[in-house]
């Protein structure tokens, strides 16, 4: 009896945990296993199925199964209750700020670039190299990302757009985080942008106001690397950096200029 009540309050809770937890309980499960047959026999589903979970994420799994195992994950890994209870509580306050329930718009604003780095987090290099272009220059052709990421044609960027940036937003943040749009106003440069992408209105403006904490990504390019540092307080700052690496720690320091 009681662990009929245990699985129906997982799968009550399924619909409120993110693609980010649920990858994290399944990572602690399978942690716990020897090898995919036993986890797979476990769950009721292929092995193939934990196999592809475990090459290509969230996407690759199919939801059906998930309650059993976040019912496993609770029986076999002790951090699995923190990690669920974390996300919960999460979860009920970011549905609380959209019913203006007890969170001010500061404290959902900080929700929701919280959820922004969880969402860079699911996605590969070259999906964040589109990400942190368009968030440094605002909006860009098909083309111009598909230079940008070595792409052989601009299928494969849509491709990327529709199957990987686009379905991992909707499951962190509620709605994609890249638009098309044929005419849209730039307040930037004043002039009518057509037939370009651009980042959803929500994430161009969940930073900038001298809240939250900085976003910090690192990319490989090529022959060098980029380090990437979103900071929400903005300062006047020299071209020219020193960089100092000890202990696989990066230290960049760049002068602040004259205002």
């Amino acid at each position: 009896m009681k662990r009929q009540v245990q699985e129906r309050a997982v799968k009550h809770i399924c619909r409120y945990l993110s693609g980010h937890l649920k990858q994290a309980a399944f990572d602690l499960l399978y942690s716990t296993y020897r090898d995919e047959g036993s986890m797979a026999d476990d769950i009721g589903c292929s092995r193939d199925l934990i196999c592809g979970r475990r090459r290509r994420g969230s996407q690759a799994f199919d939801e059906r199964y998930m309650p059993a195992v976040l019912s496993l994950a609770l029986d076999r890994c002790p951090e699995a209750a923190k990690l669920l209870e974390e996300g919960l509580l999460k979860r009920v306050q970011e549905l609380c700020s959209v019913l203006g329930i007890g969170c001010h718009d500061s404290e959902q604003k900080e929700l929701f670039e919280n959820d922004v780095k969880i969402f860079l987090h699911e996605l590969d290099e070259k999906s964040r190299k589109i990400f942190w272009h368009l968030r440094l220059h605002r909006h860009a052709k098909l083309s111009q990302l598909a230079w940008l990421i070595g792409a052989p044609a601009e299928m494969d960027v849509l491709y990327r757009i529709n199957e990987i940036i686009n379905p991992a937003a909707v499951r962190i943040l509620g709605a994609p985080a890249l638009n098309f749009e044929e005419c849209r106003f730039d307040a930037a440069s004043g002039e009518n942008i057509l037939f370009n992408w651009w980042l959803s209105r929500d994430i161009e403006n969940s930073s900038g106001d001298g809240e939250g904490k900085p976003i910090l990504d690192f990319l490989e390019e090529g022959d060098h690397v980029a380090v990437i540092l979103e900071y929400p307080k903005p300062a006047a700052l020299a071209a020219s950096a020193s960089v100092e690496q000890r202990h696989g720690i990066i230290c960049i320091r760049m002068d602040k200029l004259m205002q």
